[in-house]
């Protein structure tokens, strides 16, 4: 009679461990979101005709960021005429550093939003190129944003150019 109970009394026990769960469909199961962020290819040129004074400057490179526009990449041309980014001082001696800011931000959309950044490293609040606002650009993921700048008085110019690329990668 022990005996009878005791097995009544695991069989009831296993029993209430199991229990069939229905069966449980794809859109219910929740995964970890992997981590992602933008790869960003750049290209900055700088070219220019001045008077007894040619200059050309080129830096390519690749920054990621996290697509959330927290990350700005600057890059520095260092030592360019004054001229380079205003014609009016083509004649000077003076050289200055421009500093080129590039802050990519990827929309829900598919798109990416570059926001483009320039300015003198010892004067920030003054804009080259005579520009009033920074310039923005938005393309496709995947597509090249293209920023060409150029100022032009006879055989005399300067023009700068910035390439930029981005695509999703996995952390």
């Amino acid at each position: 009679m022990m005996r009878v109970l005791m097995a009544l009394s695991a069989s009831v026990l296993v029993a209430a461990c199991s229990h069939n769960s229905p069966p449980v469909q794809d859109a219910e199961i929740v995964r970890p979101a992997s981590s992602t962020s933008l790869m960003t290819r750049y290209s900055v040129s700088v070219e220019a005709a001045l008077p007894d004074l040619r200059v050309s400057r080129e830096e390519a490179s690749s920054f990621r960021s996290d697509g959330r526009g927290e990350t700005v990449m600057f890059v520095y041309l260092e030592n360019l005429p004054a001229g380079v980014a205003d014609l009016s001082d083509a004649h000077g001696s003076e050289s200055r550093t421009l500093m080129v800011g590039m802050q990519p931000m990827r929309g829900g959309d598919g798109r990416i939003t570059y926001d483009i950044h320039l300015a003198f490293q010892d004067d920030v609040h003054a804009r080259p190129f005579g520009l009033e606002e920074s310039p923005r650009l938005v393309v496709a993921e995947g597509e090249t944003a293209t920023v060409h700048l150029g100022q032009e008085a006879g055989d005399i110019y300067s023009r700068l150019a910035i390439d930029l690329t981005s695509h999703t990668v996995s952390d």
